[in-house]
């Protein structure tokens, strides 16, 4: 059989899947193959040209790149050509200790521009936990390959095996567009959780659900589940945790919520110690020794510029301004109190932003505040004026599991904020939105209404204390 025979038999034997949908199964990884697992690859990017002339031995030999099997594939072949030993010694590991399938498209990413996107990092979940949370975890098997290629983009995802011509059927690993991809679908899920009261996170496959109540957590994972297999996800249960639990890994790190630490896993700081006692041993480190020891504590030794925006108060002290303070004038505050009451204390506002005569401050220098660091104090008032930066808000839910009384929180209405749902949990009524921010609210620095206030929405929610 001809090369470019073989080239269009490899398209046209497979079966087509729904193109960029979500499937109602795991798709099968390589189109040419009858089995996920039965795949050891040694492959080739191949340019457009090469439809009409194939390669030379020697050419395919210097541009062939590896992808990762398991082991019983590895073991099963019989072939102990280069490629294939090449293969064996670049396996990519899991956690687990399977080999994860990899396809090297660096050829083809010099070509792609992929947008800029975060995820969430082990910095943000002292935020989003809570003392004394219940855990669990959902994992995800093979998860980028629930994800189907588009027909017309399969085209790029080729390679080549014993002179046989493949491509991708589903999301590889490999390019550099996909973590971005496959992170909306997985953060798609996670919002349409959060809208049902849960809090929830994702890093990519990995979803931690928290809740001070054991018995309600036990059902949401129970309804997270459902929906996960119900859109065709396949769970990995070996690596999720179920059972509600108070000491739990995630993201590389053992989070205890019961006594409110967080740590490194006994695996990683054996990992620590032994190459510590080597590198004294030798009196040296080596440059990929203090990778593995950076990488296995989860230390990133990176600056990073964060806009002021971000960074309010840091930003404002190194320039020698005053921190942002953003105030809502009677009109709106008569408008509140007339449906909720008037509360006895500001908990976070200055002389200047003050509602009410009591109030507390977090500058050091106002005397005539209540008290100083609203976070210095349990709260227990019967009604509270709460009115943070977003950036503290975790920290003010966090705060009113020790309270008592009841509190009006003042926050802005941003549907993918992970503390939304703990919110709308806690609220004794439906919240109620602040009309015309262009005329009520303004920023105290400058006298003027805060920039972009017009695509603001600001909900005020009648807040009951405790760990609700």
């Amino acid at each position: 059989m001809g090369y470019n025979a073989r080239f269009r038999l490899a398209i046209d034997q497979s079966q087509a899947s729904s193109d960029g949908a979500l499937g109602c199964h795991v798709v099968t990884h390589w189109r040419s193959l009858t089995t996920c697992e039965s795949y050891l690859i040694a492959s080739l990017l191949l340019d457009e040209k090469a439809e009409h002339t194939p390669p030379s031995a020697g050419a395919s030999r210097k541009r062939r790149a590896q992808t990762t099997s398991d082991s019983s594939s590895a073991e099963s072949s019989s072939s102990e050509d280069d490629n294939e030993r090449k293969v064996k010694r670049k396996r990519a590991k899991k956690s687990d200790g399977s080999d994860r399938p990899i396809f090297n498209l660096k050829r083809l990413n010099e070509h792609i521009v992929p947008k800029k996107f975060k995820l969430i990092s082990h910095h943000q979940i002292p935020h989003f936990l809570q003392k004394k949370d219940w855990m669990t975890k959902l994992d995800l098997s093979s998860a980028y390959f629930h994800v189907s290629i588009a027909e017309s983009h399969r085209r790029f995802l080729r390679l080549v095996y014993k002179n046989q011509v493949l491509q991708m059927k589903c999301l590889p690993f490999g390019l550099s567009c996909a973590p971005k991809n496959f992170a909306a679908l997985t953060n798609w899920v996670t919002q349409i959780l959060r809208d049902q009261g849960m809090r929830i996170v994702v890093y990519l496959d990995d979803f931690l659900l928290v809740n001070q109540s054991e018995q309600h957590l036990e059902s949401q994972v129970a309804v997270a589940t459902q929906l996960l297999e119900k859109l065709g996800w396949t769970i990995n249960y070996q690596k999720s945790i179920l059972k509600p639990t108070q000491e739990l890994d995630y993201l590389g790190l053992v989070w205890n919520t019961r006594k409110n630490f967080v740590g490194i896993p006994l695996k990683k700081i054996k990992t620590i110690v032994s190459i510590s006692e080597k590198a004294l041993d030798r009196k040296k480190v080596s440059k990929k020794d203090t990778q593995i020891l950076l990488g296995t504590s989860n230390i990133s030794l990176v600056a990073e510029y964060l806009p002021g925006k971000y960074n309010d108060i840091a930003d404002h002290l190194s320039r020698g301004k005053q921190a942002t303070e953003w105030h809502l004038l009677q009109p709106a505050l008569k408008a509140i109190f007339r449906r909720f009451g008037t509360p006895q204390i500001d908990l976070f506002a200055s002389e200047r932003t003050k509602i009410v005569e009591r109030y507390v401050t977090r500058d050091p220098r106002d005397t005539a505040a209540h008290y100083i660091n609203a976070f210095s104090q349990i709260w227990r008032y019967q009604l509270a004026w709460v009115f943070p930066p977003p950036s503290l808000i975790p920290r003010v839910l966090h705060h009113l599991n020790s309270a008592e009384g009841t509190f009006l929180v003042v926050a802005p209405l941003w549907k993918k904020a992970y503390w939304l749902a703990d919110l709308q949990r806690r609220a004794v009524c439906k919240p109620m939105r602040i009309r015309d921010l262009e005329s009520f609210l303004i920023d105290q620095n400058t006298g003027r209404p805060p920039p972009r206030v017009q695509d603001m929405r600001l909900l005020v929610w009648k807040i009951g204390a405790g760990g609700r």
